[in-house]
């Protein structure tokens, strides 16, 4: 008889995630109309898909997020599980911190030169 070892949400999680000196990328499913990575824990002994960086949030400070609270990313990088990139917050944190960094709808309507992040004018791209 072959005897069967569950493997914890946390080492399944950790395999699914690569470390690198900013971010650490989720590797593992990513929901097409999100972008946002997603992992399926069992651990409870009920199946609950979640997202990525909420649960990696929530096994780093060990506590549930409330349902009307958002885990925000201080990097911008939706595939970023990182802890210390994470902050819980509320619809208007998330919406004024989107503002501050200027990736509202206005800024990303904004193409080229016009746009407030642009790096390069549009006579420097067309000298590269």
């Amino acid at each position: 008889m072959k005897v069967y070892h569950r493997i914890s949400d946390s080492r399944r999680f950790n395999h699914l995630v690569l470390i690198g000196e900013e971010c650490w990328t989720w590797l593992g499913p990513i929901a097409h109309t999100t972008g946002y990575g997603f992992f399926t824990g069992n651990d409870t002994g009920r199946s609950r898909k979640i997202s990525a960086h909420r649960f990696s949030w929530e096994r780093f400070y060990q506590r549930k997020i409330p349902r009307e609270f958002y885990i925000c990313h201080t990097c911008d990088n939706r595939k970023c599980v990182r802890p210390d990139h994470l902050f819980l917050g509320t619809a208007q944190d998330n919406m004024n911190d989107a503002a501050w960094k200027e990736r509202t709808d206005r800024t990303k309507k904004l193409k080229g030169d016009d746009h407030p992040g642009a790096k390069l004018t549009g006579n420097q791209v067309v000298a590269i």
